[in-house]
């Protein structure tokens, strides 16, 4: 979702940044295969990540946890970028591999269904725990522009896969 960062620290190479980002819920009359498992509130997202750049590639480690919504998770997120200038030089056409470890809390509240939901599924959908891992892996392709000295305009798209059990859950697995 949409998200607001800072940079509190930075150095030619070496940068930390802090930030707040909204996180979409989850109603159960999004999707029939939802009803009766209940809704999944919307919520803020403390962020928190370095990234060191070498060269064009800069590496990058963030991890989110939830504040306000129903997650009661954590996410660390992995990324290496790789980044051309364009635009003589204010812009950045980036290239960026990604991966997404997510604790159990978050794989369970996201992609888990506990024995009230199972019973209460309007598809019979059995009970699944959903253990710690890595949740995804993906690409995605930037484009970014410097506005001023400290402002920058990004535009993202990416693709990304569920992994481990979250790509094994029945919600994933049985209804895509």
């Amino acid at each position: 979702g949409p998200a607001l960062r800072a940079i509190p620290f930075a150095r030619e190479d070496f940068s930390t940044h802090i930030g707040l980002q909204y996180e979409a819920g989850r109603d159960d009359s999004d999707n029939d295969a939802l009803r009766g498992l209940g809704d999944m509130d919307v919520g803020a997202v403390a962020l928190a990540g370095v990234a060191y750049e070498f060269g064009p590639l800069e590496a990058g480690l963030e991890m989110a946890a939830d504040l306000t919504g129903d997650r009661d998770g954590v996410t660390v997120a992995a990324e290496l970028d790789y980044a051309l200038p364009v635009f003589s030089g204010r812009g950045r056409l980036s290239l960026t591999p990604n991966v997404t470890w997510a604790n159990g809390d978050y794989m369970q509240n996201s992609f888990g269904i506990s024995a009230a939901q199972a019973a209460t599924s309007a598809r019979g959908f059995r009970g699944f725990d959903a253990n710690a891992g890595f949740k995804d892996a993906g690409i995605e392709l930037g484009l970014g522009y410097q506005l001023t000295d400290h402002w920058m305009a990004l535009g993202r798209v990416g693709y990304s896969r569920l992994l481990g059990d979250a790509r094994d859950s029945p919600l994933v697995k049985d209804e895509g």
